[in-house]
């Protein structure tokens, strides 16, 4: 069992389910890609140390994102979150809530931040780095392109397990 600190500096022994420690990134700087192949996305980072090889990752991602069709065709998106290098999270290819179809060349479709939501288990006491990859397919795809409404954010709870 780990040993966390109460909200009263004192001293507990973690239950199963307890949030042990919350990390959150935030960014709103704006990022394009036109990859057929995943890339990382600028700023979707962060790290997390487990305190327990028993502890779960609950990672929370959601993006400000948009694609926008270069042929009159079609624009998909795809993303992926990595642990370190090991994905633990990856969606249907090109297939993920951001697709457009039809419409007009150059026609933007906002997405209403895409939610990806994964619980991991690292086992172990090491420090873990999470980051988001996106690919587009047909297309290009946008990043906090209207950042004064919001900004894409990735948050990670460690849960004692």
């Amino acid at each position: 069992m780990a040993t966390v600190i109460r909200g009263d500096d004192n001293f507990d022994t973690a239950i199963n389910g307890r949030v042990l420690q919350v990390v959150s990134v935030a960014t709103d700087t704006a990022t394009t890609t036109s990859s057929t192949s995943y890339v990382d996305m600028t700023n979707m980072t962060a790290s997390i140390t487990p305190s327990s090889t028993s502890s779960k990752i609950l990672v929370m991602v959601s993006l400000q994102a948009a694609v926008q069709q270069t042929s009159a065709d079609r624009a998909r998106s795809g993303f992926k979150v990595l642990r370190n290098l090991t994905p633990v999270f990856l969606t249907a290819t090109y297939g993920f809530g951001m697709i457009q179809v039809g419409g007009t060349t150059g026609e933007t479709f906002m997405a209403s931040h895409p939610q990806i939501t994964v619980l991991d288990s690292p086992s172990s006491i090491s420090e873990q780095t999470y980051k988001v990859q996106a690919a587009i397919y047909e297309g290009n795809m946008y990043f906090n392109y209207a950042s004064d409404t919001n900004a894409s954010t990735i948050t990670l709870m460690e849960i004692a397990g």
